[in-house]
């Protein structure tokens, strides 16, 4: 049964650039072909994330309580530990304002107001990005939030991308034209091209809002 996890496409790319051998049996420790496959597969994977910003399936939505007289917060306090970046942020149903990280210094660096939290940003404090909250909250406030997830990495063999088994093929087919172009094998980097084209293309039919995908 196919899972399509690293491991499981790193094998199916080897067999499309017929590589020799039927391995890796491993994603770790390798060298030689089967780490070019690898770390083809894995570039891959973090290009498709990054070819749109309107992903989906990088989007997430997660409850959580703020603490009272507590401002700052790690992602993982938010049931975010993937946050990237805030698309809304709600508390108690009510929209807050997001201001850039110097707006919200150059308003509130002495602020000692308490209440409920009507604005925030995301800034980087002590070198971790943390989500900083507006009146400091008086009691423990329910937050919604609406964000961006920071892109998946590959790293073990079980390790599953976050989209439908039939669109991972699209991985395969951008790590095979890496390595078709390494090898400098123009058939088979002009087959991937055509293969990898349409299964991005899939991509977009199901991934993107209709209106973002009407102006591919």
């Amino acid at each position: 049964m196919i899972t399509g996890n690293f491991l499981e496409l790193c094998q199916l790319t080897l067999a499309k650039v017929q590589f020799s051998g039927s391995g890796p049996g491993s994603v770790l420790n390798q060298n030689g072909e089967a780490k070019q496959v690898v770390e083809s597969v894995q570039a891959a994977w973090l290009a498709i994330q990054d070819e749109q910003k309107y992903w989906a399936f990088l989007k997430d939505e997660q409850q959580s309580l703020t603490v009272v007289g507590r401002k700052n917060y790690m992602p993982a306090d938010l049931n975010a530990p993937e946050l990237k970046g805030i698309d809304k942020l709600f508390c108690e149903q009510t929209p807050l304002t997001y201001l850039s990280p110097v707006e919200f210094k150059d308003r509130f660096r002495f602020g000692t107001e308490q209440g409920q939290p009507r604005y925030v940003t995301q800034d980087l404090i002590g070198g971790v990005s943390k989500v900083v909250l507006y009146p400091i909250p008086d009691q423990a406030y329910n937050l919604h939030l609406e964000y961006k997830k920071k892109p998946q990495f590959f790293i073990n063999n079980e390790d599953v991308p976050n989209i439908d088994l039939r669109h991972r093929w699209a991985i395969v087919y951008m790590a095979a034209l890496d390595l078709a172009q390494q090898q400098e094998d123009g058939a088979l980097y002009q087959h991937m091209t055509q293969k990898y084209a349409e299964a991005l293309q899939n991509m977009h039919s199901q991934y993107l809002p209709s209106w973002d995908f009407a102006h591919q």
